[in-house]
């Protein structure tokens, strides 16, 4: 995972290697594409909680 500056705001970036295509099937068939999007999904509250120093 990176994060870089842009302008104003950031990008981060987030790569997944598999070694084999058979370990991504079961990444995916255990949730893994469904567990990241949730996670990213709390990034900006967790940022959020940072800055207020909690």
């Amino acid at each position: 995972m990176t994060f870089e500056q842009i302008g104003e705001g950031s990008r981060m970036t987030l790569r997944s290697m598999f070694h084999t295509d058979e370990a991504f099937a079961e990444a995916v068939e255990y949730g893994a594409e469904q567990g990241y999007v949730e996670g990213i999904g709390q990034i900006d509250a967790l940022l959020g909680a940072h800055d207020a120093g909690a």
